[in-house]
């Protein structure tokens, strides 16, 4: 079994959102619910990328500092135009939504963060896909290299091929 990555837990963050948007009740401050955890999708899918592309980054629930982070590090977030476009609304769903008296975030707002957030997670869950099935393949190579290597140390070539 695969441990848990921060991608694993926006993609539940996410799930959670949109099942929370399918049963919401006539209560505006529900929208905040749903809009504090697209925030937390949003944020814990950009510290999972760049994890993976080894980047240290500060503590922090700022989805512009990590955006600038990967920028200023040549990592690509693939985030998207309108999640770098709203990063501060993001963001500021992370504690407006939790601790400012009367906040609440706007159902259109809501509607086009989940689509664009959707679209977000599964351009990285594509792309864990493509470099965990080239780290396969490159693996399989290392490894036949390896053999053939063996081979030739131990004398028995009946299976490599040699220049004549």
């Amino acid at each position: 079994m695969k441990s848990e990555t921060f991608l694993d837990k926006a993609v539940q963050d996410y799930n959670f959102s949109v099942n929370a948007w399918n049963h919401k009740l006539d209560d505006e401050a529900y929208l905040n619910n749903i809009g504090y955890f697209l925030q937390q999708s949003v944020e814990l899918a950009m510290k999972y990328t760049l994890e993976r592309n080894g980047v240290e980054y500060a503590k922090t629930h700022d989805i512009e500092q990590l955006l600038y982070k990967a920028h200023k590090s040549g990592i690509d977030m693939h985030a998207g135009e309108y999640i770098e476009e709203h990063a501060e609304m993001f963001t500021s769903w992370e504690a407006k939504t939790r601790y400012v008296v009367d906040y609440r975030i706007e159902m259109h707002k809501i509607e086009d963060a989940i689509e664009e957030v959707g679209e977000y997670l599964e351009r990285l869950r594509t792309l864990e896909v493509e470099e965990i099935k080239q780290e396969e393949e490159q693996d399989k190579v290392n490894t036949e290299t390896d053999q053939s290597n063996d081979k030739t140390k131990s004398g028995n070539t009946d299976d490599v091929k040699t220049e004549e």
